[in-house]
């Protein structure tokens, strides 16, 4: 998540410099520093959905979903709170409008994920 906002800031700031695709490489290679990171420790659950899969087909204890997904939001929100500090005073007005509610956004990447998860796990 800081990763992003602050690819999305830093875009914004130097008049759209990286562009969609430079800030899709900065989260891409975020991610790929984190899986190869904490792969041997958790399973690299980087996301709620990923967490819920495991659990549905078995990978994942299910005493263990909930202190993940917590975790997992926490530090998402931790993150959202740090980027936010460091560049709200240099930039108060970069925000970020979604184009669909919250709920359809939540589901539509809910979706995407477990079907992707189905599909490493060879389920699909």
């Amino acid at each position: 998540m800081f990763t992003q906002v602050s690819a999305i800031i830093m875009d914004e700031q130097h008049d759209g410099v990286e562009g969609l695709m430079g800030v899709a490489v900065s989260v891409g290679l975020a991610v790929t520093v984190l899986v190869f990171s904490t792969i041997h420790v958790s399973g690299c659950h980087l996301n709620p959905t990923a967490s819920i899969a495991m659990a549905a087909f078995g990978h994942l204890p299910p005493a263990h979903l909930v202190p993940y997904v917590a975790a997992q939001v926490l530090g998402s929100t931790a993150a959202s709170f740090v980027g936010n500090a460091i560049y709200h005073p240099v930039n108060p007005g970069i925000a970020t409008v979604p184009s669909v509610g919250a709920v359809e956004a939540f589901a539509v990447e809910f979706i995407i994920t477990f079907v992707l998860i189905c599909r490493k796990l060879g389920l699909s």
